[in-house]
């Protein structure tokens, strides 16, 4: 190894024989000191790279000594190029609670399966007391996380994979009926809000007509409804970006969440009729729903509104702009609409809670079909 002066930073560099080609190469990388501390650090790190490498060309052992710290700076390194920053500051957060269970100096490869379990069931049953659902998001990180070390050579196998929770029992049984409204429930939402902010109204009956994300509706602009010779349609071609950013920076992407979010979306009367309120609102420009101000709606202050028209109507569910579409789903399914068209008119390739809410809806359906054969 040796060194190289670059202004105020220190170049460390070595030499390798790259085994595609044969030929030696130069691998280097860059720190704020010459100490000996900072020379350990710089082979360390070199010979991680160099064995990356070698990694690709012919399976190597694993590299060992990787902390957790090291494997989530790597990690979300990597994310961040991907991925919405709404997406990828969900992963830091879920990041930061990992090293705070674990340690950021935890060699990942004695953490086993047990552990990570153990970690999820704390957080659960701790003080932290997360939800059911969180606790799902959260695993499925790990299994990313871990599958992403055994990518880059830092693991064999993914510890993540295959983890056996033990949820909170009582979220179970009538949690996939608190996913959704019930009818007699989302009418009277609906005449709440029609009472009090006709805006959001209006936002809360099109995300129940269509089955949209809040961020998928509030980043349609006007020109993304069209009347077709097949009828009317939206064309869901983004989502409103927020995270992090002020309301004047605010911005509507060119993705949705997922790739089988971008879709057409086929309106039903209703859903026009609400259209034509806001073309008429906005006087046919800029994004179809929007303050008084013509600015975007702050999701925030939408989903605070439905909090509280909840506990004043008593719906003891934990209502979010996200229930209108889980309630879609659920009316597609008692209207006996096929899996496969409900997931594609929503945007999901694949989903575990529309298949819970269909699952549900259909078998509460068998069931009181079963008690009217006893009227024949």
């Amino acid at each position: 190894m040796y060194i190289v002066e670059k202004g105020n930073k220190y170049k460390y560099c070595e030499r390798y024989r790259n085994p595609l080609t044969n030929k030696r190469k130069i691998i280097s990388v860059t720190l704020e000191k010459k100490t000996k501390q900072a020379q350990h650090q710089a082979q360390v790190l070199l010979q991680a790279k160099i064995a990356r490498i070698m990694s690709q060309i012919k399976h190597v052992d694993t590299i060992p000594g990787i902390t957790l710290q090291r494997l989530v700076d790597d990690y979300l390194a990597n994310y961040r190029l991907r991925i919405r920053p709404a997406t990828y500051a969900n992963a830091e957060m879920m990041s930061r609670s990992l090293i705070k269970s674990l340690g950021g100096d935890a060699l990942i490869e004695k953490i086993t399966p047990l552990i990570l379990t153990r970690t999820i069931e704390g957080m659960i049953y701790g003080p932290r007391h997360i939800s059911n659902s969180y606790a799902a998001k959260f695993k499925i990180y790990l299994r990313q996380l871990f599958s992403f070390a055994v990518k880059e050579s830092y693991l064999d196998h993914n510890p993540a994979d295959n983890l056996e929770v033990a949820y909170r029992p009582s979220e179970g049984g009538h949690s996939t009926r608190n996913k959704f409204l019930e009818t007699d429930e989302l009418n009277r939402l609906l005449k709440y809000a029609y009472d009090r902010n006709h805006t959001y109204a209006v936002l809360c009956e099109w995300l129940y007509q269509t089955g949209m994300r809040c961020g998928e509706a509030l980043a349609l602009s006007m020109s993304d409804i069209e009347e077709t010779p097949d009828g009317w349609v939206a064309h869901v071609n983004g989502t409103l970006e927020y995270t992090g950013l002020k309301v004047d920076a605010w911005y509507k992407t060119n993705q949705t969440k997922t790739p089988a979010g971008m879709r057409d979306v086929a309106l039903s009367k209703r859903a026009v009729e609400l259209y034509r309120d806001r073309y008429d609102y906005a006087e046919g420009q800029g994004y179809l729903f929007t303050t008084s101000h013509h600015t975007p709606i702050q999701i925030s202050a939408f989903n605070t509104f439905l909090r509280t028209a909840a506990k004043r109507l008593e719906i003891n569910k934990p209502v979010s702009s996200h229930i209108f579409r889980h309630t879609h789903i659920s009316k597609l399914a008692e209207l006996g609409v096929p899996m496969y068209v409900i997931q594609q008119r929503v945007g999901h390739s694949n989903s575990r809670v529309t298949q819970e809410i269909y699952t549900h809806v259909t078998h509460e359906a068998l069931v009181k079909n079963r008690v009217q054969l006893e009227d024949l």
